[in-house]
């Protein structure tokens, strides 16, 4: 029996970005990257998910929700574990900020755990003004969006 090995693509350039058709289509990825940190109740305003152009398969997905103060959001992101490591969630940040900016919103927020280096390192990269709180068990960032307003 033959066996298939997935692998990621070979480059960013193979990975585009999209509108997620609904609120189920990165369910499973959600749950491989330990959940949602942005609550569950409340109806994302923004949705967008990474597609491998090759497959349509899902590798990585965000949103966020409105808050309150209604000028600040929450956010959510996670990049499937296999295709970690490529840029995929700094395209990911990066349309989430340009979104929120262009909707208004001030501050993209985001719960981050202590433990996650690699999502700290994700929020220095994005070279956003950011602001950090210690919460239980990690930190609630907020990075602000203003700078994004003008880009196209």
């Amino acid at each position: 029996m033959a066996m298939t090995i997935e692998r990621p693509p070979s480059a960013l350039a193979d990975i585009e970005l999209a509108p997620s058709p609904d609120t189920e289509v990165a369910a499973s990825l959600w749950e491989r990257c330990g959940g949602r940190t942005s609550p569950g109740t409340a109806a994302p305003e923004m949705q967008i998910v990474a597609l491998e152009r090759l497959t349509g398969r899902v590798v990585g997905a965000a949103e966020f929700v409105r808050t309150f103060p209604p000028e600040d959001a929450l956010a959510s992101l996670c990049v499937d574990p296999a295709f970690r490591r490529m840029g995929i969630g700094r395209m990911l940040l990066e349309a989430l900020m340009t979104s929120a900016a262009r909707q208004g919103r001030r501050n993209l927020c985001a719960f981050v755990p202590e433990t996650n280096l690699a999502a700290w390192k994700l929020l220095e990269a994005s070279g956003a003004p950011a602001h950090a709180y210690q919460s239980d068990g990690g930190y609630y960032v907020e990075l602000e969006t203003t700078s994004r307003r003008e880009l196209p």
